[in-house]
């Protein structure tokens, strides 16, 4: 495992990894074409002033607090503290392993279900809209389809 290799002090931390579902479709339980042409992902460019990773795109997290019990209590403190989303509008999925981030910070990816009340041809506008910075941390965030992430690399790239 990566975390052998740090010398010294380890920083843990989480991230949200918020998969994004018109709430139309999470009630019906059904859609029209593929589910996951539905799904989409939510991620935020860093302040191009930070020490740690500037400009980067990222998932909204940070580090473990003391008053965290888990990384699931940090993910969800973290993306509420930076782009509003409450805890109350995200369903846990599972976490992901656990890797060591280019900074040296031990992340734990936490996956959700944010189930959006956006539904219309704006979608991705809307939610953009509705997830904005709420710290000087982030820039922006940006709604990008889960199905098609790759072919919006350029976009990412853009912000």
């Amino acid at each position: 495992m990566e975390r052998d290799r740090l010398d010294g002090k380890v920083t843990e931390a989480a991230v949200l990894f918020p998969l994004i579902i018109p709430r139309t479709i999470w009630e019906r339980g059904r859609c029209e074409g593929l589910l996951t042409d539905h799904i989409y992902l939510l991620l935020e460019k860093r302040s191009s002033k930070l020490n740690n990773n500037p400009g980067d795109m990222a998932f909204a997290g940070g580090k473990v607090d003391d008053t965290d019990n888990d990384p699931l209590s940090t993910a969800y403190r973290e993306v509420a503290e930076e782009i509003g989303i409450q805890r109350e509008e995200l369903k846990f999925i599972a976490y992901m392993d656990e890797f060591v981030s280019t900074s040296k910070f031990i992340v734990r990816t936490v996956v959700c279900w944010l189930i959006s009340d956006q539904d219309d041809k704006d979608f991705r506008i809307n939610v953009e809209k509705k997830y904005k910075p709420l710290t000087s941390e982030t820039e922006h965030t940006v709604v990008i389809p889960l199905t098609r992430s790759e072919e919006h690399t350029s976009e990412l790239q853009s912000h």
